[in-house]
Parts: C-alpha cells; sequence; structure tokens
C-alpha cells in the first residue's frame, strides 16, 4: 500500500514514539549524589550602587531518599561548583560513593561522550572525599533525573515564594533558601509514606561514609614556564623556583595564601601568594651558587671581608664605600667584576688581585685612591727595580697576600679609577 509523503511522515513519527524506552533506576542508599544549576537565577541589589546582579542557584540531590541541598553562588565558576559541593556534602554530614554533575567545563576538562575527564581542581576534590566522578552525557537529562525534579522542585517551592522578596547579599538570600529548604525536604510524598527527611535518616544516612577530619580548601591550577631567570608569574607576581628548572613546564597551585610549584608531580616550591603585581619573590635556595655569592656582598660584608686580610685592604674598602657614588663602581673599585645579569655572564662576581689590593696601603704619604698609583712600586717598575718600600713590607702580610693572589687569578676587568 503507498502513502502520500505527508501520510507516511504522520505514520512514521506515531511508530518512532511507540519505540522510546525508558529504564526504571534503583537507587542504593549512599551511592550516587547528583549535582546541577537550576536555570532560574534570584537577582542581588548592590545596596552601594544599585546594581542588580544575578545569583546562580545550586542544587545536590541523593539518589535514595531524594534528600535536597540547595544554595546560591556567584556564578558558576569551579570555585562556585566545588564550594556549593563541599557545603552540599556537609549539609548531608556524609560522602558518597558516586557523584554524578554536568559536563560543564568549569568541572570537565576533556568532555567527552562515554570517557569525560575532570580537571584537575575536581580531581583533588573526589580525591579528598574518597568519592568518585562521572560526569552525565551530554544532553542525556535522563543520566541524572533525580535532580532534575529536584530542580523544578526548588524554583517551585522555594524561588517562586521568594520571588517578592529584594536581597542585597548572598548571605541573606542562602538564609531565606535555608528556611524554605526545611520545608520542602518535610514535605510528605504523595505516593509514598514519609518525606525525604524521613527517607534520608532510614536510606541514605546510615548508608553516607564520614566526612574527613578537614574541610576541602579549593585550589587555583595554573601551567607555566620557568623564566631564564628561573621564575614563574602567577597574576603579576613572579615566584622562584630552583634554577635547574628553567625552560621546563611546571604546574602551579594556589590554596589559600599558599602557591606551590609541582614538576613531574613532585613539589619543588612554595611561596606566600603576594598581590604585589610586577613583583618578585625569590628564595635563596633557588639560586645558584655565584647569584647567591654576588647578592651576599654587601657594604658590612665587603668590609668585614677586608679586615681579614689586613688593615691597610680595610682602609681601602671603607675609602671606596664613603666616597663612590654607586655600588657598582665599588665592586669595582675593590676588584670585584660589575655584577652581570641573570641571562648574561657565567660568574657574578670574582676577585680580581687581591695582592694589589692588600699592598695598597705600603703606597706612603700617598691618598688611597686606586691601585693603578699602586702597581708601579708593588711590581718594581717604578724606578727600575724593586722599591724600598715594598722590601721593608711585613712577611705575614705579605704571606697573605700571595695565598690571595693565587686563589683569585687576575681578571680583565680595569681597574684604573678616575
Amino acid at each position: 500500500l503507498a502513502y502520500k509523503y505527508t501520510s507516511f511522515c504522520v505514520k512514521y513519527r506515531a511508530f518512532a514514539d511507540r519505540q522510546l524506552r525508558s529504564m526504571r533506576q534503583v537507587h542504593i542508599g549512599g551511592d550516587k549524589l547528583f549535582v546541577d544549576y537550576a536555570g532560574s537565577t534570584v537577582p542581588i541589589v548592590d545596596a552601594t550602587t544599585g546594581e542588580i546582579g544575578a545569583a546562580q542557584i545550586f542544587v545536590a540531590t541523593l539518589g535514595a531518599s531524594s534528600y535536597t541541598f540547595a544554595c546560591a553562588t556567584a556564578r558558576q565558576t569551579t570555585a562556585d561548583w566545588i564550594g556549593a559541593q563541599v557545603r552540599a556534602l556537609e549539609f548531608f554530614g556524609g560522602e558518597p560513593r558516586l557523584i554524578v554533575p554536568d559536563q560543564t567545563r568549569s568541572l570537565i576538562e576533556t568532555p567527552d561522550r562515554y570517557d569525560p575527564e575532570p580537571n584537575r581542581t575536581y580531581e583533588e576534590f573526589a580525591c579528598h572525599y574518597g568519592c568518585a566522578v562521572l560526569a552525565a552525557r551530554p544532553a542525556h537529562p535522563r543520566d541524572k533525573p533525580k535532580v532534575e525534579g529536584s530542580v523544578l522542585l526548588v524554583q517551585r517551592w522555594i524561588l517562586a515564594r521568594l520571588r517578592n522578596h529584594r536581597f542585597f547579599s548572598l548571605v541573606e538570600l542562602n538564609r531565606a533558601i535555608a528556611e524554605l529548604l526545611t520545608d520542602l525536604n518535610n514535605r510528605p510524598f504523595k505516593k509514598l509514606p514519609g518525606c525525604r527527611r524521613s527517607a534520608f535518616e532510614s536510606l541514605d544516612a546510615p548508608a553516607l561514609r564520614p566526612l574527613p577530619a578537614t574541610r576541602y580548601a579549593i585550589s587555583r591550577w595554573k601551567a607555566a614556564k620557568v623564566n631564564i631567570d628561573y621564575h614563574v608569574e602567577f597574576e603579576g607576581h613572579h615566584y622562584s623556583v630552583p634554577h635547574r628548572l628553567v625552560g621546563a613546564k611546571v604546574d602551579v597551585r594556589v590554596t589559600g595564601n599558599l602557591l606551590e610549584c609541582f614538576a613531574s608531580n613532585q613539589r619543588v616550591a612554595g611561596h606566600a601568594v603576594s598581590t604585589v603585581r610586577g613583583g618578585f619573590t625569590t628564595a635563596a635556595e633557588h639560586m645558584p651558587a655565584s647569584h647567591r655569592a654576588h647578592r651576599e656582598w654587601m657594604p658590612a660584608k665587603l668590609v668585614d671581608w677586608a679586615q681579614r686580610i689586613g688593615v691597610s685592604t680595610a682602609a681601602v674598602v671603607t675609602w671606596q664605600l664613603d666616597h663612590r657614588p654607586h655600588r657598582e663602581l665599588e665592586f669595582v673599585a675593590r676588584g670585584f667584576e660589575r655584577p652581570r645579569p641573570a641571562n648574561g655572564g657565567r660568574r657574578q662576581s670574582r676577585l680580581v688581585n687581591p695582592k694589589q689590593q692588600a699592598l695598597s696601603g705600603f703606597a706612603a704619604g700617598q691618598p688611597i685612591v686606586d691601585v693603578e698609583r699602586i702597581r708601579p712600586h708593588l711590581l718594581g717598575e717604578a724606578h727600575g727595580g724593586r722599591p724600598a718600600r715594598v722590601q721593608a713590607l711585613d712577611e705575614g702580610v705579605l704571606s697573605n697576600v700571595f695565598k690571595f693572589q693565587q686563589r683569585f687569578p687576575r681578571s680583565h676587568v680595569p681597574l684604573s679609577v678616575a
């Protein structure tokens, strides 16, 4: 029998509708927790500016008893999703074996119809509470029917009753939701004995596992590459990591006021979070030895170093510190190389010629200004031979001078000072 196109479509649509099947799910006590956000929002008025924002309504429902939790969050970010779930677990007083969320980008890093992968923050949350996570398939609300029904009930019995109220903060809104939530869970079932609370007390509450001793602290993760100055950037501030990781990729985790860096799943650095944009937080143990040595050469240490050589050397260094207009000139004057940038030289500082500095004080009657004025007398070049002043040097001082000369070879840095 042949049909016209319109008649065929009508009959085929009726046939297709008869093929739909829906399997009834049997929920075990304490087994599954379904979570979702309601489509409806609640306006929040900023008391200072009068600006109106939209609060998002989070809903969580246990599978066996349909016991429901609801709260308001500012948005639907990762922190909002996880923070609301933490509050839900504390409301239920235990942890289920499986949590079923949507495949939202805030929680799922790699969406997939069969094997979605949660992001690292959500994975840490699940590990902390010992729960498994299995996100519902996209566009399949029947994968989490319990919370879909609870969202409808929250909209009807809570949000509808608050539609004429004006709220100025999330705290005020959540307080009103909590009062109406008690009434919702105590409403008797239409076709079953008892209510959600009584079903929870008999089915889910005995089967839920106890919560951990500490509450989960929400962490933020970021992938970063170590710069050539062995620092990584997070929100405009730079934090140091061991210098051996220069050029490597690390994972940055921020929990409260603590920032941690991980390389190959190993913790390599930890710092207090700083809000100074453009600033640097550097740990001495992360620096190369040459960088640490250069940073430690402060004026007090220079004078102490010079005193260990001799009184004359201490006088030279003290005079240079008092008369040089800039610290780098002090380094050159005492026989050190200029500090090189972190991305440049192999060495940050190196003693050039301690012998010349130690003997500079023996230029009797001359101001202690520079080593070039002393060098001819030191090398016997002033009058064609070894000067008498050098011959009269104290043997102990001379021994120390040549010992330092052997330890620190001469550099090519110019030693003359104008």
